[in-house]
């Protein structure tokens, strides 16, 4: 390190002990300037958010303090510990891009110097603090940084991350399959980021809608092309339930013709098919792709298999070892009074061995169509995927031992 590198280091640390306030600032705004960028964050002066920090602290005191909660002690050369200064700085930053971002740069100037104007962000601002520090009354059963939540949602973003890797080379033949892989560790980010913030219920609806695409890649997968291709081109069957909305649809009447015209082909090719297997109209859009597999049509004629999830889906996926945890969670998609009351802490077990289970199986099987399909661009990347999925196996072991 040179002098001049020690020097900065000296002058950094300094001005920590001096002005943590203005130190902190900074960092806060350079997130915002790196997540929202420059053509945003210019449109907000940087030194009006930066004055209205101490006026919020204050604000916030004297509301804690007139509704008889604990008083939060205020030093006004220290940021307030118990409130969030990252959360400060963004909601000032965010309620006055709101109010201001339409104004001329003349009439954003005179903004800032209102008096009125600045008590009532200061105001607003406190109440939406107070508001979100009484809604973290909601505990989890676990924490963003909790291991069985960081294994799941590394598995989730290295399996992004492949996908976005294998999508520049242009490899069309696999693009819907990628699509539907990626979706679905998208969909299980999203159950992972409800359970650590205390919506174990919520996270488990969401976590119906994985298993259903999970169910999906295990028949895609293990069926190859024919299945995808099916799966695929199957789409165009979800036009018949927009017949209804068609004509009300504000089309130009060549546009009208054309549309009526695709769906009075695909209502013949859904007669044939009604004919051919007795299906139902509603079963057969969500589910007839699979008739196109022949020995789901088979045991379908058989009575092994039915349209539908459970008896279709689920058991050809063989996955019907897990309806119990499917009904259990439809109870919360279709709540009742009894569901809603079900504790936290039930719905957390719940919904975090099925999201483990589900990951993992997803992981596995991008891992297994990666190698059908010789799409691994380099060793490392296999051997990360294996490693980060023996973790996620790790994780569900200690849970799992714990019951």
């Amino acid at each position: 390190m040179d002098k001049k590198q020690l020097m900065g280091k000296f002058s950094n640390l300094e001005k920590m002990m001096t002005d943590p306030f203005g130190m902190q600032f900074d960092r806060c705004w350079k997130k915002l300037v790196s997540n929202y960028g420059a053509a945003i964050t210019n449109k907000v002066k940087q030194s009006f958010v930066k004055s209205m920090i101490r006026p919020v602290h204050e604000a916030i005191n004297i509301k804690l303090r007139g509704v008889g909660a604990i008083e939060v002690a205020f030093d006004a050369d220290f940021i307030l510990d118990r409130m969030d200064f990252d959360s400060i700085t963004e909601a000032v930053f965010h309620y006055h891009l709101f109010h201001t971002k339409d104004l001329s740069e003349y009439d954003r100037a005179r903004k800032i110097k209102d008096n009125n104007y600045i008590q009532e962000v200061a105001n607003t601002v406190a109440e939406t603090i107070i508001a979100r520090q009484n809604d973290r009354t909601l505990r989890s059963e676990t924490h963003e940084l909790s291991p069985e939540i960081t294994s799941c949602r590394e598995v989730c973003d290295w399996v992004v991350q492949l996908v976005i890797n294998i999508a520049t080379k242009n490899i069309r033949d696999c693009q819907g399959i990628l699509e539907i892989f990626q979706n679905a560790v998208i969909t299980a980010k999203g159950a992972l980021k409800l359970l650590t913030e205390g919506h174990g219920r919520e996270s488990f609806i969401l976590w119906r809608n994985l298993h259903e695409q999970e169910c999906i890649l295990f028949v895609l997968v293990k069926h190859g092309e024919k299945a995808a291709q099916a799966y695929m081109k199957h789409e165009r069957f979800a036009k018949l339930e927009f017949v209804e909305a068609l004509d009300r649809a504000e089309l130009d009447e060549e546009a009208t013709t054309k549309a009526h015209g695709d769906i009075q082909q695909i209502e013949y090719e859904f007669e044939k098919i009604r004919t051919k297997f007795a299906v139902g109209r509603r079963d057969f859009i969500n589910y007839g792709w699979l008739l196109k597999l022949d020995e789901f049509a088979k045991g379908y004629r058989e009575k092994i298999y039915k349209l539908d999830f459970r008896r279709g889906l689920q058991t050809y996926a063989g996955q019907q070892d897990r309806q119990e945890a499917y009904s259990y969670a439809c109870k919360f998609a279709h709540p009742t009074y009894h569901s809603m009351r079900v504790q936290k802490e039930g719905a957390y077990k719940s919904c975090i061995y099925s999201l483990i289970l589900s990951i993992s199986n997803i992981g596995n099987l991008f891992r297994a169509f990666l190698a059908a399909e010789n799409l691994y661009q380099d060793e490392y990347k296999r051997l990360y995927l294996e490693r980060l999925l023996s973790r996620l196996v790790d994780s569900y072991n200690i849970l799992a031992a714990r019951v």
